[in-house]
């Protein structure tokens, strides 16, 4: 087999590689991020899912709620998608379709 042909392989596994573990790499980031920086509230994702030709993500069994007390949580959600506009994206803008 020719070595460009070898380079170009080795190439799209580690795209394919690095393409599955970005949901998990969400999920483990959300999940840290929710717990640590809500302060007085906590919450969870059971599951994270990533769409890049999309541009957006699914958050799925969403939950905030306060830390101290046994309040009902403060939101639940079976499912959030989140999508990013690409045009207003690309000129430097953020817009999103929640």
């Amino acid at each position: 087999m020719n070595q460009k042909y070898k380079n170009l392989l080795i190439a799209v596994a580690v795209l394919i590689l690095i393409r599955a573990s970005l949901p998990v790499i969400g999920l483990l980031v959300v999940n840290w991020a929710m717990e640590n920086k809500l302060g007085n509230y906590a919450g969870h994702v059971e599951d994270f899912d990533l769409s890049l030709w999309r541009g957006s993500y699914q958050l799925q069994d969403l939950e905030i709620k306060k830390k101290k007390g046994n309040l009902p949580p403060l939101i639940a959600a079976k499912e959030i998608d989140l999508q990013i506009a690409w045009k207003p994206l690309i000129n430097g803008e953020i817009a999103a379709h929640v």
